[in-house]
């Protein structure tokens, strides 16, 4: 049985109510989401995102050129590098950085290789790549936010991923972050959106 289409996007396969794709534009690779809607990606850099239309065998393509895809392509990935806490290399973008008590740490996302540093002058140029990342770094910084120079021993409510958790300073292989409810170390703690010092209290001065 042939296949059956129009213009506006609806495609059923004549007969049987199976997705198919139109003439001429075959597809490199499909997936399919959470939510049931197939992402289908060709040849031609275009994507089109399927949707079965209810109560009929046909399907409606949303389809987007590759301009869009890139541009979708690199939102999406920022708001993820967002919720993380990590940098993306303008420069180097396989290499995201994360913020450490001591410096950064900066990953190589193709092998997972992790290199440190302590500031923009220190630490080994080898790799180089890595170590043009963290200067990289080091210079797009904001001013360091007052929990980066908290002390052993205090307390910090933390702002991470949109929700705030309290957080104890401690000396643990160098400063560390304990969540204050499970006693787990959070790494994570450092790269905290907003923050402020719950214990000890400092009367009159805004942290």
């Amino acid at each position: 049985m042939s296949d059956e289409s129009n213009s506006y996007g609806f495609v059923t396969k004549a007969g049987r109510g199976l997705p198919t794709v139109k003439e001429g534009r075959p597809a490199m690779s499909d997936f399919v989401a959470s939510n049931g809607k197939r992402v289908e990606t060709l040849e031609d850099g275009q994507i089109a995102i399927v949707q079965r239309i209810p109560g009929s065998p046909m399907e409606h393509r949303t389809w987007a050129g590759p301009g869009d895809t890139q541009a979708l392509h690199e939102f999406f990935l920022a708001e993820r590098d967002a919720e993380l806490g990590r940098w993306r290399s303008k420069e180097h973008p396989d290499y995201v950085v994360y913020r450490a008590h001591f410096g950064c740490r900066v990953l190589h996302e193709p092998t997972a290789n992790v290199y440190e540093y302590r500031s923009k002058d220190t630490g080994s140029d080898i790799p180089l790549t890595a170590y043009l990342v963290a200067r990289e770094w080091f210079d797009a910084q904001e001013p360091p936010k007052p929990w980066h120079d908290a002390k052993p021993g205090e307390v910090w409510a933390l702002e991470l991923l949109g929700l705030e958790d309290e957080f104890l300073r401690v000396e643990y292989y160098g400063s560390r972050w304990l969540n204050a409810r499970t006693g787990l170390v959070v790494p994570e703690a450092e790269n905290a959106t907003a923050g402020r010092r719950i214990w000890p209290e400092e009367q009159g001065v805004e942290l």
